[in-house]
């Protein structure tokens, strides 16, 4: 539904996982978004924020996407109108860093890089889970939940919500 007054978004302590393509259809007046204690894993997973011209604050904080290498830089060089992130003040050289880092050579190849293994990481498993369940494919828990992570991001035919819950 289109939530044209809605400026705030508190989100905490959930498992939420990814967020959908087309957030800025329904929410067109979003300033603060406080996404605490939830499992946004990979940088690409934050990529639907940028289309959200008015988010101005956000918060990540206890989420396993926060560990990865350069994860301030990638949130301030994919959303440039952000002023505080993860309750601090996105200062001018932040700004100036991130701006070096991903119109270098490296830092472009880095982030095709990361888009290019997620790809093809989840077309190797939904090859593999096509003519089987994927209960008989993993042989332990960790594989079971990066399963179960691979395949609440896919459809796949014989996959019901019942059967399996994101992440």
């Amino acid at each position: 539904p289109l939530l044209r007054r809605l400026k705030s978004l508190l989100l905490n302590n959930n498992r939420i996982c990814r967020i959908a393509e087309n957030i800025e259809e329904s929410l067109p007046q979003l300033e603060t978004i406080v996404m605490t204690s939830n499992n946004m894993q990979e940088l690409k997973d934050l990529d639907p924020l940028k289309t959200i011209q008015s988010l101005r604050y956000l918060s990540l904080l206890r989420n396993p996407v926060t560990n990865k290498p350069h994860y301030r830089l990638y949130v301030i060089h994919k959303l440039p109108q952000i002023r505080v992130l993860d309750f601090q003040r996105v200062k001018q050289r932040e700004r100036e860093a991130a701006k070096r880092m991903f119109s270098s050579k490296k830092g472009q190849e880095a982030e095709t890089k990361g888009k290019k293994k997620q790809r093809r990481l989840s077309l190797e498993v939904l090859q593999l889970v096509q003519d089987q369940h994927p209960a008989s494919l993993s042989n332990n828990l960790q594989e079971t939940l990066l399963l179960s992570r691979l395949l609440s991001l896919m459809h796949v035919p014989w996959m019901k919500y019942r059967d399996w819950k994101c992440c």
